[in-house]
């Protein structure tokens, strides 16, 4: 026969809740996105999990505070992040992703002598159109590399204005 144990590390001084979040991914289909990896943000360090069959996820031991649930950013999906206040012992379900096909935005940056610029920031900004009620969203933003190249991989589909911050990065050449 054979035993199976799980345990937790856990740093000094750091507690464990009884706080829980459960939901599901699903695809713009409706279908359930199995083996999709959900990333926490919070203060509490919370190690990602991955979908299961149907699409569910499920984060146990947690701490009352403020968590965003988000997708992978190289899963090549989207989703709208969730925001959740978790109370003391309180457990969450319910919450649904829609994973989004990703795209990806790329391009190059040269000078007015035609030259590739090197070191430069390229933000997409995803304008909704919504007054003050949906400012602008900075989807991705990176600096060109040597050849004034720059790939913004993993954007929700829509029109992005790009911006191009004209102070230079410190650049690795190839």
């Amino acid at each position: 026969s054979m035993l199976c144990l799980a345990a937790w590390a856990q740093t000094p001084g750091e507690r464990m809740g009884t706080g829980s979040i459960e939901g599901r991914v699903l695809l713009s289909s409706g279908q359930p996105a199995a083996g999709m990896e959900i990333h926490v943000y919070s203060e509490a360090t919370v190690p990602p999990v991955k979908t299961g069959s149907g699409g569910t996820f499920r984060f146990d031991r947690l701490t009352a505070g403020r968590y965003g649930l988000t997708l992978h950013p190289m899963s090549g999906y989207r989703a709208r992040d969730a925001g959740i206040v978790l109370r003391d012992g309180e457990k969450v379900s319910g919450i649904e992703l829609r994973a989004l096909q990703a795209a990806s935005v790329s391009g190059h940056v040269r000078d007015a002598k035609g030259r590739p610029a090197a070191g430069l920031m390229v933000s997409a900004i995803r304008l909704h159109g919504g007054g003050s009620r949906h400012p602008p969203d900075r989807g991705m933003a990176g600096p060109t590399n040597d050849l004034g190249e720059f790939n913004h991989a993993g954007v929700t589909p829509g029109i992005y204005t790009l911006l191009v911050e004209t102070r230079r990065l410190a650049v690795k050449t190839r």
